[in-house]
Protein backbone atom coordinates (compact mmCIF):
# COMPACT_ATOMS: atom_id res chain seq x y z
CA UNK A 1 0.00 0.00 0.00
CA UNK A 2 1.24 3.31 -0.78
CA UNK A 3 0.08 6.91 0.99
CA UNK A 4 -1.44 7.80 -2.09
CA UNK A 5 -3.77 4.91 -2.54
CA UNK A 6 -5.27 5.68 1.01
CA UNK A 7 -6.62 9.01 -1.08
CA UNK A 8 -10.53 8.92 -1.06
CA UNK A 9 -11.21 9.66 -5.13
CA UNK A 10 -8.40 11.49 -4.89
CA UNK A 11 -9.09 14.01 -2.02
CA UNK A 12 -7.19 13.42 1.55
CA UNK A 13 -8.23 11.06 3.64
CA UNK A 14 -9.04 12.10 7.45
CA UNK A 15 -5.22 11.20 8.36
CA UNK A 16 -3.66 12.72 5.88
CA UNK A 17 -6.14 15.67 5.89
CA UNK A 18 -5.55 15.99 9.90
CA UNK A 19 -1.90 15.68 9.39
CA UNK A 20 -1.86 19.01 7.20
CA UNK A 21 -4.01 21.13 9.46
CA UNK A 22 -1.90 20.11 12.32
CA UNK A 23 1.19 20.67 10.44
CA UNK A 24 2.25 17.30 12.40
CA UNK A 25 4.85 16.47 9.14
CA UNK A 26 7.67 18.61 8.43
CA UNK A 27 10.73 16.83 6.12
CA UNK A 28 7.77 14.28 4.42
CA UNK A 29 10.19 11.30 4.63
CA UNK A 30 8.55 9.95 7.14
CA UNK A 31 4.81 10.28 6.07
CA UNK A 32 4.05 7.51 3.97
CA UNK A 33 4.81 4.88 6.41
CA UNK A 34 2.82 7.34 8.98
CA UNK A 35 0.22 7.75 6.70
CA UNK A 36 -0.55 3.89 6.18
CA UNK A 37 -0.04 3.05 9.55
CA UNK A 38 -2.23 5.43 10.80
CA UNK A 39 -4.94 4.80 8.56
CA UNK A 40 -5.00 1.90 9.54
CA UNK A 41 -5.22 2.64 13.49
CA UNK A 42 -8.34 4.51 12.17
CA UNK A 43 -9.74 1.55 9.93
CA UNK A 44 -9.93 -0.76 13.05
CA UNK A 45 -10.58 1.44 15.73
CA UNK A 46 -12.98 3.87 16.72
CA UNK A 47 -11.16 5.44 19.66
CA UNK A 48 -7.35 5.44 20.59
CA UNK A 49 -5.23 6.54 23.75
CA UNK A 50 -2.14 8.84 23.49
CA UNK A 51 -0.10 5.61 24.16
CA UNK A 52 -2.16 3.17 21.63
CA UNK A 53 -1.18 5.77 18.77
CA UNK A 54 2.35 5.59 19.58
CA UNK A 55 2.29 1.80 19.39
CA UNK A 56 0.81 2.14 16.06
CA UNK A 57 3.82 3.99 14.87
CA UNK A 58 6.50 1.22 16.16
CA UNK A 59 8.57 1.06 13.04
CA UNK A 60 7.87 4.86 11.53
CA UNK A 61 10.97 6.73 12.82
CA UNK A 62 10.52 10.96 12.71
CA UNK A 63 13.59 12.98 13.40
CA UNK A 64 11.66 16.49 13.05
CA UNK A 65 8.33 16.28 15.48
CA UNK A 66 9.33 13.94 18.17
CA UNK A 67 5.61 12.49 17.27
CA UNK A 68 3.62 15.05 19.60
CA UNK A 69 1.48 16.63 16.62
CA UNK A 70 1.74 13.67 14.57
CA UNK A 71 0.03 11.81 17.75
CA UNK A 72 -2.23 15.29 18.40
CA UNK A 73 -3.11 14.77 14.36
CA UNK A 74 -4.56 11.45 14.86
CA UNK A 75 -6.70 12.28 17.89
CA UNK A 76 -7.98 14.82 15.69
CA UNK A 77 -8.91 12.54 13.58
CA UNK A 78 -10.49 9.85 15.66
CA UNK A 79 -12.54 13.16 17.21
CA UNK A 80 -13.75 13.31 13.50
CA UNK A 81 -15.73 10.09 13.62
Amino acid sequence: MQSRSVAIGGKLNRIQAALEASDAVQCGMCFPGMVVSLTHLLATRREATRDEIRAALTGNICRCTGYERIVDATLLALAET
